[in-house]
């Protein structure tokens, strides 16, 4: 009698990790999709094709930078691309809030989808790498719903909280995971140790600020020690 056989264990601590992360990363992002014509509108007094215009800014920085993101992320690998555009989004997306006019809301939007291209595009190809080859499609699923599952929750949280707090704390509070980012790459080193083109990471003296999507990311790339 054949034994049945095992498959490998997709939900590792790492992958668990990478796709937590994104939840967060996407969460605070997506928040964004109800506060940007809200304080277009409200604090800037643009009108709905303003609005449209700085909403398709981040959109369209996105869709120009990631055919050179993919390649970036193959020789330099996916960590630095996904802390790199974290720390990037998050900053441009606080800046936003000090803006004033239609142009510096456009220009930080589109940092900020400058940014996002290179999360995606990290944290997509992270998730293909940690799935052996039969569980691909399955990994794909879990990073798909983290995807979706942010879109769902973001704008109406986002909205709650500029309704109750206002929109320049919707701003903080939406990229404010990237001040934490950069104290976790400030304690990443590389160790040169590839798997395939995913380049595998060891940390030291890591120190995880709290409420922090960048340490999901850290966690999962991390070497064991």
């Amino acid at each position: 009698m054949t034994s049945p056989t095992i498959r490998p264990t997709l939900l590792t601590p790492r992958f668990v990790a990478l796709v937590s992360g994104v939840t967060l990363y996407f969460l605070g992002l997506n928040m964004t999709l109800s506060v940007l014509p809200l304080f277009v509108e409200g604090e800037l007094g643009g009108t709905d094709a303003q609005v449209g215009i700085a909403v398709s800014s981040f959109g369209l920085a996105a869709a120009c930078i990631r055919p050179i993101i993919g390649p970036l992320g193959d020789r330099h690998g996916r960590q630095r691309l996904i802390v790199s555009g974290a720390i990037v989004a998050g900053l441009a997306t606080i800046a936003t809030a000090t803006a004033t006019s239609l142009g510096m809301v456009i220009a930080f939007r589109a940092l900020a989808g400058l940014g996002e291209a290179a999360v995606f595009v990290g944290a997509a190809s992270a998730a293909q790498d940690l799935a052996t080859d039969e569980r691909r499609g399955e990994a794909a699923s879990y990073f798909s719903l983290a995807i979706y599952s942010s879109l769902f929750l973001g704008p109406p949280l986002g909205e709650w909280i500029s309704e109750t707090f206002g929109t320049d704390t919707a701003w903080v509070r939406a990229g404010g995971g990237a001040r934490a980012g950069m104290g976790v790459q400030d304690r990443v080193v590389e160790v040169g140790e590839e798997i395939g083109v995913f380049q595998m990471w060891k940390t030291r003296e890591i120190h995880y600020p709290e409420g922090c999507y960048a340490d999901f990311f850290t966690f999962a790339f991390r070497d064991k020690l």
